[in-house]
C-alpha cells in the first residue's frame, strides 16, 4: 500500500471521527480520492460493499487508483443495460452519474440503480459532489436514491462553495440531515434571501461565520498552503 502524507492519514481519520459522513473538500491535487479509499480500507469490514459515484472522465482512474496505491480491484459499470445476477458482489463498483439511473424521452436505459441498491454497501462515494447543487435534478435525486439507508457517504469536492450557499445544501442534507433537514429554513438563514414581487429569491449569502461553525461537523478542507510542507 502506498504511504499516505500525514495530511492524508488526517483525512481518512476526519471521516471517521465524523460517523464515516464527511464532505472532504481539500483543494485539487491533496488527494481526496485517496483519502476517502484509504478511509474504506482502514475500516474495510464496515465500508463494504462501497459504491463510488463520479464523472464518466475519472471513472477509470477510480479503478486504478484503487489498484496502484491499495492493490484492490474495482469494477467499472459501463452502459445502461442492468446487470444480471451470478457475477457476486465486487468490493468496489464504479459508476459516473449519467447511467445511474433511468432517464424518460429518448433514452430507454433502466440504469444501474437498482443492481447497486440489490448490492447493499455500506459506504458510498460521491466525487465531484458539487454536481448535486440542484435538488431538482435527476443526478441528485438518482444519488438520494442510491444513499438512503447506506449507513456511510463520503463526498468530494475540491471546490464546495463556488457558487452559492444555496448550491451546498443538497449534499450537507445527504450527510447529515440532522443538522441540515429543512432546505428553507437553510435558504432563508444562509442564502441572502430576498422578496421579489414574485416570491423570494436565494442567490447571496449571510450567517457565514454560523454556517462556517455548522460545517465543522461534516467538512473537512485543506489548502495547498497549509500542508505544503508535508
Amino acid at each position: 500500500m502506498t504511504t499516505p502524507y500525514p495530511f492524508q492519514g488526517l483525512g481518512a481519520r476526519a471521516i471517521h471521527k465524523f460517523g464515516g459522513r464527511a464532505l472532504l473538500a481539500d483543494q485539487p491535487g491533496l488527494g481526496k480520492s485517496f483519502s476517502s479509499l484509504l478511509y474504506l480500507v482502514r475500516h474495510w469490514t464496515e465500508n463494504v460493499p462501497c459504491v463510488v459515484v463520479c464523472p464518466a472522465s475519472v471513472k477509470w482512474n477510480w479503478q486504478r487508483e484503487a489498484h496502484i496505491h491499495f492493490g484492490l480491484r474495482a469494477e467499472v459499470l459501463e452502459g445502461t443495460r442492468q446487470k444480471k445476477g451470478g457475477w457476486g458482489i465486487p468490493d468496489i463498483t464504479v459508476v459516473n452519474y449519467d447511467i445511474l439511473g433511468k432517464r424518460g424521452g429518448d433514452n430507454t436505459g433502466e440504469g444501474w440503480l437498482g443492481y447497486l441498491k440489490s448490492l447493499q454497501p455500506r459506504l458510498v462515494i460521491i466525487d465531484e459532489s458539487q454536481n448535486l447543487c440542484d435538488v431538482r435534478t435527476l443526478k441528485t435525486r438518482w444519488v438520494q436514491n442510491l444513499s438512503e439507508r447506506v449507513p456511510h457517504v463520503v463526498c468530494l469536492s475540491g471546490t464546495p462553495l463556488t457558487n452559492r450557499p444555496k448550491e451546498l445544501w443538497a449534499t450537507l442534507n445527504l450527510l447529515r440531515p440532522d443538522l441540515f433537514g429543512n432546505q428553507g429554513r437553510f435558504h432563508h438563514k444562509f442564502c441572502g434571501p430576498r422578496k421579489r414581487h414574485w416570491g423570494w429569491t436565494f442567490d447571496g449569502a449571510t450567517n457565514l461565520s454560523e454556517l462556517n461553525t455548522l460545517l465543522q461537523n461534516v467538512m473537512i478542507r485543506r489548502r495547498k498552503a497549509e500542508v505544503l510542507s508535508q
